[in-house]
This record gives structure tokens, C-alpha cells and sequence, in this order.
């Protein structure tokens, strides 16, 4: 089986301090739309997939190996609903994955080579077993997300942007990747939701 490489789109390293990490949710939160140039308010403007949520915390979270004050998570419940005349399939990992590859992006800056902290890392092998999702149905998954998810190998500091408004992504298709058809993926986009960090 063919392998699938990393799923983030915008491979691109970003540090910040510890002192930066604390200051920086502070001020993006009320800044952003200036920075982004966009209004990027948390709001739902009748996408197809859309999260339970406009509004989540991510407390620190101590894996251990990791600093705790760098570490972060929550949970989405995500639902996509296929508005198309077909089935579509939804990509995942692996042939014997529950829930869909996903990715986090920062809302505003979709098309940028900046990506958040919550950007997943994803090791996946080609395959044809992704989640059918017949014309009209809908398919909900949780979604346990947390970050940094990459860290300077010498300075230990984290990867990736904090800008706290994001926006999740799917990859969907018309037929199975690995069939004949050869069916280009298109990624599709959430609403947009804002993610806090408490102290």
C-alpha cells in the first residue's frame, strides 16, 4: 500500500517562548480580524460540516514527556452532512479507522503557509475502506484535539500559530481514492470556532 504523508497542507515552523505563549492569546483574540484582514468571528454560515460548538476551552494537559504549560486539549463534536446527488467518502487513516482524518486551520488564513499549534500530524497508508456518506445523510464523529503537536528539537519550544479562531477540515471525495476513478479530494471547511486557553 502506498503511504500518505503528513496531512498537515503548510508544513512550516514557527517558536515561541513561554512568556510569548501567555501573552499572544491575550491580544490575537481582540486583534485578529485586523491581522487576518477578514471577519473572523465564530459563527456558522451554513457549511457542511459543522462543529457543536463556537466556543471552546483548552485546558493544559500533562502528557508526561511533555511541559504541561505547552500541552493543550478539547474536544469537538463534528457533523457533515452530504449535500451532494452522490455518496461521498470521507478520508481516513487507516482500513480499519472509527473516525476521519482531520485538520485544523486557521480561520482567515486558509490559503497561508502558517498553520496552528492544533494541526494534527497524521502517518496514514493508502487504502479503499474510507467512511461512505450516502446523498442527504449525516455522519458525526468526536474529536479529541490537542497541541502543540511538534517541538523544536534543540530549543524545546513549540510549533505553529496561536491564533485562537480556527476552522476544521475534512477530506471528501466521490469514490474511494484507491478505485479507478481516481477521485480528486476536495477539502472541506467548518465554521468558524474560537478556542481559549485558561491559565
Amino acid at each position: 500500500m502506498s503511504a500518505i504523508a503528513n496531512r498537515r497542507s503548510f508544513p512550516v515552523r514557527v517558536a515561541f517562548t513561554a512568556m510569548a505563549v501567555l501573552s499572544s492569546m491575550q491580544v490575537l483574540a481582540a486583534c485578529h480580524e485586523r491581522i487576518a484582514g477578514v471577519d473572523t468571528t465564530p459563527r456558522r454560515t451554513g457549511e457542511a460540516l459543522q462543529t457543536d460548538a463556537l466556543y471552546y476551552d483548552a485546558p493544559r494537559v500533562d502528557e508526561g514527556w511533555l511541559p504541561p504549560r505547552f500541552q493543550r486539549r478539547f474536544q469537538v463534536v463534528a457533523t457533515y452532512t452530504n449535500r451532494t446527488q452522490e455518496t461521498v467518502y470521507i478520508d481516513t487513516c487507516r482500513p480499519d479507522a472509527s473516525g476521519p482524518i482531520y485538520g485544523i486551520t486557521i480561520a482567515g488564513k486558509e490559503n497561508s503557509p502558517r498553520y496552528s499549534i492544533f494541526s494534527p500530524i497524521w502517518g496514514c497508508v493508502g487504502h479503499d475502506q474510507h467512511i461512505a456518506v450516502p446523498p442527504g445523510a449525516s455522519r458525526t464523529d468526536t474529536l479529541t484535539i490537542s497541541g502543540p503537536n511538534e517541538f523544536d528539537h534543540f530549543t524545546g519550544e513549540p510549533g505553529g500559530l496561536l491564533d485562537p479562531r480556527l476552522r476544521l477540515t475534512y477530506g471528501v471525495r466521490p469514490c474511494q481514492p484507491e478505485s479507478p476513478c481516481g477521485a480528486t479530494r476536495t477539502i472541506v471547511l467548518s465554521n468558524i470556532f474560537e478556542v481559549r486557553m485558561p491559565r
